[in-house]
This record gives C-alpha cells, sequence and structure tokens, in this order.
C-alpha cells in the first residue's frame, strides 16, 4: 500500500514549507528592525524611548514564538504521523495472519473430508456401534 509513503512526503513538504515561512518571517522582521535603525541613525534623529524599534524588536520575538510554534507542531505532526504508519503495518500484519487461519482451516476441511472418504469403505457388521471421542474411533459389538 502507497499511501503511508504519499502521506510521509506530503508530511515533510509541509513541514519543511512551515519551517521555511517561519524562518522567513524572522528574516524579514530583523532586516527591518535593522533597516529603521539604520533610518534613524542616518537621519540623525533621536531614538527617545525606542518606540518603533522597541515595538519592532517585540513584533520579532513574537515572529520568533511562531517559527518555534509551527517547528513543534511539525514534529508532533511527524510523531503522529509515524503512528499512523505503525497501525497500518499491524494491521497489514493482522490480515495476513487472518488469511494464513483461513487457508489452515481450508485445509484441516479438506483433510476431514479426505479421512472421511478413506474410512467410508469399511463396513462393519450388523449391531456394531462406532463412537468418536477426544480424536479416537471406538468400535464395540452389541
Amino acid at each position: 500500500m502507497a499511501l503511508p509513503a504519499d502521506r510521509d512526503d506530503e508530511m515533510g513538504r509541509l513541514m519543511k514549507a512551515i519551517n521555511g515561512i517561519g524562518d522567513g518571517l524572522t528574516r524579514l522582521v530583523s532586516d527591518v528592525g535593522q533597516s529603521t535603525h539604520t533610518i534613524h541613525h542616518a537621519s540623525g534623529a533621536p531614538l527617545g524611548s525606542g518606540g518603533n524599534v522597541s515595538n519592532v524588536s517585540n513584533f520579532s520575538g513574537i515572529i520568533g514564538e511562531i517559527t518555534v510554534a509551527g517547528k513543534e507542531q511539525s514534529s508532533g505532526i511527524e510523531q503522529i504521523n509515524r503512528a499512523i504508519t505503525a497501525m497500518d503495518n499491524t494491521t497489514q500484519q493482522n490480515a495476513a495472519l487472518v488469511e494464513q487461519a483461513a487457508a489452515a482451516a481450508q485445509s484441516m476441511q479438506d483433510q476431514a473430508a479426505m479421512l472421511e472418504s478413506g474410512i467410508s469403505v469399511f463396513k462393519l457388521r450388523a449391531g456394531t456401534a462406532v463412537t468418536a471421542q477426544r480424536g479416537l474411533v471406538v468400535v464395540w459389538a452389541q
């Protein structure tokens, strides 16, 4: 069954995309922060309480947290995917065991039919009883 491999590929691509987006946002915020600082420095305007730079730093921190959360989520998805794959493998093994048991049962039925056919040639005298108990055939005259 090709589904688990396809699922692995899709999850891998999804995790790479999530991580790439988070990393890209972190770089973008960092670049904006540096650009803002450069503009303030070049203009000679006082930074004062840090206004925009402080906001960019806060935003950068939030984006960093989002990136970490995205990576943790990707890891969780990967663990779930591995668990699903393991369950799928177990289901396939169980199905194979059921098929083997069914084949063994059919074989036993065939052997019982052959045995029955083989013993049907024996003729018993009138008044002789035959019983089967625990795998033994008992014959006695009455």
